[in-house]
């Protein structure tokens, strides 16, 4: 039976799942509701777990949990804190990726779930994909639970907290989340040394700080320059520094540092009246993570004003991680030179940053076709003056738009 379900998943691939179920009523000898899911579902997997779409035979819920649950690459590089002798236990364990991915350097996992459709989902994925050192629980992660979990029975916990609030609606903060790490975390860590948990890429730094003291370190993760998650690692009786690696998966480049090399680092601004050179655009994990000085002295670029965090520097320097940009021309900013602006290029990119006027009313205002290599940069010197930095770009990886 498991076989003519695989067997209808694999041939109709990609089909319009909504044509099937108007025909179900042909497929007598399938559960079409549980092939139409399968076939949804691989649609997703095949660009986000690509590993996974390798095996027709797996199973799918429905989609919220497809739509939160970590893509290969990042599940992949949670395994930089894991070692062939850990033990670990996730405690949220959802589709199974993380935990799948986890289990390929540990030793063994244990993988708790709330939802009995997808802890039993996750059982019989993890038999399919050939995983023998995890086993799976359904069950309510609560206060009472890890209490009784005996001390050092892991070494690692591992959690992904739910960021749905009881309407659906997102939530960011660690307090909203389920289960609520900031209760949570005093017990885990009479349990295990060492607690790794995903965060939401929009939660505040300062304040996780704040609420996770023995947090060692932040991993701010991107892929092509988009934020997608953060990974905290919270270590039993530590009181140091918080280290801050951001790192951009499609560049295959990270840089560390503390809050505390951030506040120190020495920054040189631009002079407003020689801009020339090349353009400096950090990715996302930089911007996110706050190097906004630290990555000025580190590749010695000028930044452009305190508030601008776009950098100039005389030569391309391709180990930087982010987008650069030949600079054309600097043309101040006035009602007249938009106007030279349309008129001198056909196709430029606009957008602001650091700028009094939204990048949506500037578009309608200069009206010049979008381009992928010219680009308009409205912002605000160090001076205050205003101005349009028109570049040419001529480095950047996968990044989207």
């Amino acid at each position: 039976m498991e076989q003519n379900l695989t067997d209808f998943i694999k041939k109709n691939d990609g089909a319009d799942t909504a044509a099937l179920l108007l025909c179900k009523n042909k497929y007598s000898d399938i559960d079409i509701i549980s092939a139409v899911k399968a076939i949804d579902a691989r649609k997703t997997i095949k660009e986000k777990v690509p590993l996974w779409f390798e095996y027709p035979s797996l199973r799918y819920p429905g989609h919220l949990p497809l739509e939160q649950c970590s893509s290969q690459i990042t599940a992949q590089y949670k395994q930089k804190y894991i070692t062939g002798r850990n033990t670990v236990a996730d405690l949220t364990g959802g589709l199974g990726i993380d935990t799948y991915f986890i289990s390929k350097k540990a030793a063994s996992v244990d993988y708790f779930e709330r939802n009995q459709e997808l802890a039993q989902l996750a059982e019989y994925n993890f038999k399919e994909l050939g995983q023998e050192n995890i086993s799976t629980s359904c069950k309510e992660i609560t206060y009472q639970f890890i209490e009784s979990i005996p001390a050092g029975k892991y070494d690692i916990i591992y959690l992904d907290p739910a960021r749905r609030g009881k309407q659906g609606e997102r939530v960011f903060s660690l307090k909203d989340c389920e289960p609520d790490l900031t209760q949570l975390k005093d017990i885990l860590l009479e349990k295990t040394d060492r607690i790794i948990v995903k965060l939401s890429p929009m939660a505040d730094i300062s304040t996780i700080m704040e609420q996770l003291p023995q947090m060692r370190f932040l991993d701010i993760i991107s892929v092509g320059n988009e934020c997608k998650e953060m990974l905290a690692v919270i270590e039993r009786n530590y009181e140091g520094e918080v280290l801050i690696t951001a790192t951009d998966l499609s560049q295959n480049h990270q840089i560390s540092f503390t809050r505390n090399q951030e506040k120190n680092s020495m920054v040189k601004y631009a002079a407003p009246d020689s801009l020339s050179g090349y353009i400096y655009e950090p990715n996302s994990s930089i911007l996110k993570g706050g190097a906004f000085r630290y990555i000025s002295e580190y590749f010695g670029l000028e930044k452009i004003s305190h508030d601008t965090h776009f950098y100039i520097g005389k030569e391309a320097d391709g180990e930087f991680p982010g987008r650069i940009g030949e600079i054309i021309e600097v043309i101040p900013f006035s009602k007249k030179n938009i106007g030279t602006l349309s008129g001198k290029y056909e196709e430029c990119s606009i957008f602001a940053r650091n700028f009094p006027i939204r990048t949506e009313e500037l578009k309608k205002r200069v009206r010049c076709r979008e381009s992928k290599e010219i680009k308009g940069l409205f912002t605000t010197l160090s001076d205050k003056s205003k101005v349009i930095i028109v570049y040419r770009r001529i480095f950047e990886t996968l990044f989207k738009e």
